[in-house]
């Protein structure tokens, strides 16, 4: 076969595919994950002879949807907040957060499965400077002292 009549039927074919995979590729809006009431602090009450910390949220993951409460304790070290690693809300099991300590703060991370093998995660950054020392009942203790209600726009899909 000629090259060029080569190329011409090879583009033809890729075309084609192109065009019957592009019919595969299911088009889903993503919309900002809505936060509120979120909170984080450390509860200077021992339980169990441990001292913990909190973190607590309502999260939305679709326009129009009813808030998600999600919430996780943690052992705290030295009455600091720490990391909560992957922890699925309660009330809907496809839905979770992880709050990790980042450099110079944390990072809330929702994720929303909404098939057994994708789920789209959002990151939210709290800086440093929103983590404070605080008293309670005359115990120095850190907790989150920011903004209780927030977007997470930059939704990544992922394939799990």
């Amino acid at each position: 076969m000629h090259p060029v009549l080569l190329v011409a039927s090879l583009a033809r074919v890729a075309s084609s595919l192109v065009t019957r995979s592009s019919g595969l590729i299911q088009h889903r809006d993503i919309t900002p994950f809505n936060v509120t009431d979120f909170s984080a602090a450390v509860d200077p009450t021992p339980i169990n002879g441990s001292i913990e910390f909190w973190v607590s949220l309502l999260v939305q993951v679709s326009a129009g949807e009813s808030f998600t409460p999600c919430y996780a304790w943690a052992p705290s070290l030295n009455m600091t907040l720490g990391t909560i690693t992957y922890t699925a809300c309660n009330l809907r099991r496809e839905i979770g957060f992880a709050w990790l300590k980042a450099d110079g703060g944390f990072n809330l991370d929702i994720h929303y499965q909404f098939t057994g093998h994708m789920e789209d995660v959002g990151t939210y950054w709290i800086p440093d400077s929103q983590i404070v020392w605080g008293s309670y009942n005359g115990v120095e203790m850190q907790a989150y002292d920011g903004p209780g209600s927030f977007s997470i726009g930059g939704i990544k899909t992922i394939s799990m």
